[in-house]
């Protein structure tokens, strides 16, 4: 059971100063000029969150308190973050104190635990080295993850970064590339959830074949049907299976007169053949295959309802161009003029749409977390204003904290903007 942020509280934020946080449950927005902390503060709680020990060393903070919740008022998980003098390397030391609720046992972890700590101090020690140590500590990671999920989207500015670092395009072509990828196991897994389906479906199609019904039983239900809606389900049946309709049309026809007939007869208590007889238990067999194709219909259109709401939405927002799903699952664009592109081949707006859509549609529906700074980046301002309106469609139940600048990205939900210069002491 994941849970959602309740409050964070930071002491020695920018060195002398703090920050305590309450946030909604739904939508939060970080405003606030440049050089206001929405970034700072951001990046320091999804450091916290995705056990960045890196990120957490460079920034300047004496701690940092996550306060979650769950449904239950008694299920409270904390995280609080410390930096402490190590009396063994004399050097300041990240160390983190998880509870997974208000009243349990408080865990701590400290990056000594899994790598030598005099790396992480040495200067000469390369970053990309220093980076590797950073995600070593699985044992916290995976106690993370059982707290809260998390998605993390980041942007990488043109001031401040090393030389080595990727540049933002690369960031986001690099992010999108995973996000299709993900996608496309998604979108298989639907596949294989419907082909169950289809499973089940033909199995009970095959045990109706071992008719328990008495033959009382059989002629009442059979005379309660109401014949013109038997015909039209078993029709739309075929058509949705491929079959052409002058290949069943004439069959259908013939079948369902011949039953009315038979109805007549029982009616008029006249003696019925064996054929009668076999009109009317095919009858009722249809019946029961056209109600269980029905269901499985049903069934199937929910397996792939989210994979159709993504599309749609994303539908939404393109212009002169189609989002798709080929057969192997892989999504590919095609323009107005018929032209197929890879999603790589997309605008930056258009990749960064599909970035934040696809992100949130992975969540699953479940009690995400959602943290992004600038979501804005590329999208159009008629974009911008539609955005978290279309994300809380994919998943109602996540937590969205957006780092932003953009008032067309708040939009109708202003009443959820937080003030970085407001609750910085």
């Amino acid at each position: 059971m994941s849970s959602i942020i309740e409050q964070v509280d930071i002491g020695g934020f920018w060195g002398n100063h703090s920050v305590s946080i309450r946030f909604q449950e739904s939508v939060n927005f970080l405003v606030g000029p440049n050089g206001s902390g929405k970034t700072t503060f951001i990046n320091l709680l999804a450091a916290v969150l995705t056990a960045d020990w890196v990120a957490l060393e460079q920034s300047e903070f004496q701690f940092i308190e996550v306060k979650l919740k769950r449904n239950s008022p008694y299920s409270k998980p904390l995280v609080r973050v410390e930096k402490i003098m190590s009396e063994a390397f004399g050097a300041p030391e990240i160390q983190f104190s998880i509870a997974g609720k208000s009243t349990g046992a408080i865990e701590k972890f400290r990056l000594s635990d899994f790598v030598p700590l005099r790396y992480l101090h040495d200067p000469n020690y390369p970053r990309r080295m220093r980076m590797r140590l950073s995600g070593a500590s699985g044992p916290l990671e995976e106690k993370l993850r059982t707290i809260c999920d998390l998605s993390w989207l980041t942007v990488h500015r043109a001031t401040g970064r090393e030389e080595s670092e990727p540049s933002h395009d690369h960031t986001v072509d690099r992010k999108l590339a995973s996000i299709v990828g993900e996608l496309s196991g998604f979108f298989a897994s639907l596949q294989n959830n419907a082909s169950a389906e289809v499973e089940r479906f033909q199995e009970k199609v095959f045990l109706s074949l071992l008719s328990k019904e008495s033959d009382e039983q059989l002629f009442n239900e059979v005379q309660k049907l109401n014949l013109s809606e038997e015909m039209s389900s078993l029709s739309d049946a075929f058509i949705e299976l491929g079959v052409k309709e002058k290949r069943f049309r004439k069959d259908l026809e013939l079948h369902f007169e011949r039953v009315r007939q038979v109805l007549k007869k029982i009616h008029g208590r006249e003696v019925l053949s064996i054929s009668d007889l076999h009109a009317i238990v095919n009858t009722w067999g249809i019946h029961y295959i056209v109600s269980q194709w029905h269901e499985f219909t049903e069934i199937r259109e929910e397996i792939f309802s989210p994979k159709m709401l993504f599309l749609n939405l994303v539908a939404r927002f393109f212009q002169r161009k189609t989002l798709s799903v080929d057969s192997g699952n892989r999504l590919f664009v095609t323009t107005q003029s018929g032209k197929k592109l890879s999603p790589k081949d997309l605008s930056s707006g258009e990749k960064q749409l599909l970035i934040l859509l696809g992100e949130t549609l992975l969540q699953r529906g479940a009690p995400y977390i959602f943290i992004a700074d600038e979501p804005e980046l590329s999208l159009h301002v008629e974009w911008q204003s539609r955005l978290v309106k279309s994300l809380r469609q994919l998943n109602p139940q996540a937590q969205t904290i957006f780092a932003t600048h953009s008032p067309d990205i708040v939009g109708p939900f202003s009443e959820f903007v937080i003030e970085m210069p407001k609750v910085i002491r």
